[in-house]
């Protein structure tokens, strides 16, 4: 959990600010997860920091969203001209992309628990990035 709230800290992710009037902070949790090697044997243990969406309110926290997802179609349309023509394919993934955009419009979360600053426990995280979670991380 340490980890990872330091690298959220270093994305420079969110500030500590006052939630303004009308406004709803949605709610945070940490989602934990077991990484094995080929084995199967336990390699390290994994913490990440989501926003709790389903406690967005829509007009308040967020409008319309979308999330711009390829079709099933033209996956295999590009398999076929690769095979056709004889082309390497290859494929990325970027492991912190959501991580690394930035969000229109202001949204507040709840402090993350055990990580709440108790010089200011009245006061929650306005984002600058986008986190797991949120409902607009897909379309930023």
């Amino acid at each position: 959990m340490k980890n990872e709230y330091q690298s959220l800290l270093d994305n420079d992710t969110w500030q500590l600010a006052e939630l303004p009037k009308g406004q709803k902070a949605v709610r945070s949790k940490w989602v934990f997860a077991l990484k094995k090697d080929k084995s199967g044997k336990v390699e390290r243990f994994k913490a990440r920091l989501v926003a709790k969406g389903c406690s967005q309110t829509y007009g308040v926290n967020y409008k319309d969203t979308f999330s711009p997802v390829v079709r099933y179609s033209t996956i295999r349309m590009i398999f076929a001209i690769a095979a056709e023509y004889g082309l390497y394919l290859h494929q990325i993934d970027v492991s912190t992309a959501y991580l690394n955009s930035e969000l229109c419009g202001e949204i507040y979360i709840s402090h993350p628990a055990r990580f709440v600053d108790k010089r200011y426990p009245n006061h929650c995280l306005k984002l600058k990035k986008a986190l797991y979670g949120l409902k607009q991380s897909g379309r930023q």
